[in-house]
């Protein structure tokens, strides 16, 4: 059960009570809304999640969430004032510290292609014209 649910005034979860008196719970429209929008976000999270895993290691994904999760205090902070500890506001900056030397080991260890244009894309900007010299689109290995 999802703690906003708890949370919430009763007025809103409860809806109408039965027309003869009883203590029967019938819930507000409200509150099913924001159980389908919570379901929704969370099978979208949980996927998109997925589909990351296949893109990036675990340790990458870890680290992201990491941040996600620094990002988040920082902007209750900035949004909403919430007080925020010496101690608490250290910590995220280390570990934004961690991620940028994470980073950056990262690419040390796989640098990134030069962005000038490497031959195979060159014969590719071509009109539309092809060599008759080229390579056939379609390669069989029944010869």
């Amino acid at each position: 059960m999802p703690v906003w649910f708890v949370m919430l005034q009763m007025s809103v979860v409860r809806g109408s009570e039965a027309d003869n008196g009883s203590s029967e719970f019938i819930p507000s429209a409200y509150a099913l809304g924001y159980l389908t929008i919570d379901g929704l976000f969370f099978y979208l999270q949980s996927i998109s999640a997925y589909k990351l895993m296949d893109l990036v290691s675990p340790v990458t994904h870890s680290v992201t969430n990491c941040v996600k999760r620094a990002l988040l205090i920082w902007i209750s902070v900035l949004f909403w004032h919430n007080k925020v500890g010496p101690i608490n506001a250290a910590g995220t900056f280390v570990l934004l510290g961690g991620v940028l030397l994470y980073n950056h080991q990262l690419r040390q260890k796989n640098p990134q292609p030069s962005l000038e244009k490497s031959p195979d894309i060159k014969s590719l900007e071509t009109d539309g014209e092809r060599d008759e010299e080229s390579e056939p689109l379609n390669k069989n290995n029944d010869d």
